[in-house]
């Protein structure tokens, strides 16, 4: 019986990175996805505790990103056990001050991919009837947040 799968966005680092090895120290082999430079070394670090790792670069700040990440997930033939839909970026600072490209590419990160990303994997997950998802939100979502309107508009999902 081969091993569990599951596939984590945001992998590289932070909480992405430490529900990766939380998942590896289960036993379950990794689909991981990062848009930065860290993704190798991160997904070195989890293969050394026995588990399959498939880094996959992908900008899921962008439709095509999400549909080249899911692409490459589905081409992998797993049966997809847990998705952790992690990535998330934010603008700190003073709404009148922050970038506004910047704040814009926040929005398409948190709210646009998470949600394609979100529809491919429940699509996926709904013939077998099987299989579970974890979206990090954050409590920023949840409270006053001056020096990170936007982020806290987009994570409270």
């Amino acid at each position: 019986m081969s091993k569990q799968f599951a596939l984590v966005t945001g992998a590289s680092s932070g909480i992405g990175f430490y529900l990766a090895k939380e998942l590896a120290q289960r036993g379950y082999d990794l689909a991981i996805c990062s848009a930065g430079d860290r993704l190798d070394t991160a997904a070195q670090e989890l293969q050394s505790m026995g588990v399959g790792v498939v880094p996959i670069q992908a900008d899921l700040a962008t439709r095509d990103g999400v549909r080249k990440f899911w692409d490459e997930v589905s081409a992998l033939g797993r049966d997809i056990d847990i998705g952790c839909l992690n990535a998330g970026v934010g603008v700190g600072g003073l709404f009148s001050e922050t970038d506004l490209d910047a704040e814009l590419n926040s929005v398409e990160l948190n709210c646009v991919g998470f949600v394609q990303l979100a529809k491919y994997v429940v699509k996926h997950m709904l013939p077998r009837n099987e299989g579970r998802i974890l979206f990090t939100a954050s409590i920023a979502g949840e409270m006053v947040a001056p020096r990170q309107a936007v982020y806290a508009a987009t994570k409270g999902l």
